[in-house]
């Protein structure tokens, strides 16, 4: 991070690939983009299980390929642990695992080819 990055995003407390928690949300360097640790929480409301909405958002960026998407999934997760305190007490039970099969499979319909065990196969 350069010291703009970090006198506007705050100060790095973990990378991950091109993602980074810092101390006031989760930052991709390049394209620049930015998630504050107050939106984290964000939830994509659906019928069958509740998501969260950030990983499956990511995924529609057409900077975010698989590489980038791992390391979004990791950032993401060590962030909301990071920032436990300000998640909101009334929070609907959200499912990860049902969040990750949505993003793959429209990260996969989106680059037209399917992931397997960690590697492209087209």
């Amino acid at each position: 991070m350069d010291p703009q990055q970090e006198k506007q995003f705050g100060k790095q407390v973990m990378r991950f690939g091109d993602w980074i928690v810092t101390d006031f949300g989760l930052l991709h360097v390049y394209p620049e983009y930015f998630i504050p640790k107050e939106e984290l929480w964000k939830v994509w409301m659906d019928n069958a299980q509740d998501k969260w909405n950030w990983p499956i958002h990511v995924t529609e960026k057409v900077w975010c390929d698989l590489l980038g998407m791992y390391e979004f999934n990791h950032a993401f997760q060590y962030a909301q642990e990071w920032f436990h305190t300000v998640r909101p007490s009334n929070m609907p039970p959200v499912s990860i695992c049902k969040t990750l099969e949505f993003q793959k499979s429209e990260f996969e319909r989106r680059q037209g080819y399917r992931t397997t065990h960690g590697q492209d196969s087209r």
